[in-house]
This record gives C-alpha cells, sequence and structure tokens, in this order.
C-alpha cells in the first residue's frame, strides 16, 4: 500500500502521512494497554519536533524552484 501510495500521491505527501504515525501509534497504543502504560510527556514533545522538522523539510523549495511530485515519482 505504501508504494502505490507513493505512485498515487507523490512521495512529499506520502512522507508527511508518515510522520503522524508515531501520535497514531501512541493512541492506539493507550486504548489497548487502557493506561497501564503511558508515555512521558518528554516523548509527545520528541514526536513533535519530529514532526514538525518532517514537515518543514517535505514542504521546502529545492533551489527556489517548484518542486513536482509527479517528476519525482517517474525518476
Amino acid at each position: 500500500m505504501w508504494l502505490e501510495a507513493l505512485g498515487t500521491i507523490g512521495a512529499r505527501r506520502v512522507i508527511l502521512v508518515d510522520a503522524v504515525n508515531p501520535f497514531l501509534a501512541a493512541i492506539m497504543a493507550s486504548l489497548v494497554l487502557k493506561g497501564e502504560e503511558t508515555l512521558s510527556i518528554w516523548a509527545y514533545v520528541g514526536m513533535v519536533i519530529t514532526v514538525y522538522s518532517v514537515v518543514v523539510i517535505s514542504l521546502e523549495n529545492e533551489g527556489g524552484k517548484k518542486h513536482n511530485d509527479e517528476e519525482e515519482v517517474k525518476r
């Protein structure tokens, strides 16, 4: 499915969606474990910093040119 997503929506958008995975995993774990295991505030801070960094890098234009995801997938 991940490779299909690369071809369909492009690499940048797939990376942005993948950046949300740590939060989804933490939420699912808290639901499954029913509060037996919790993450510290620093774990959430680390996830926010990581997601922010991924978003900034993925939205950055290369050398001032507009980046086209379709060209990247064709390579």
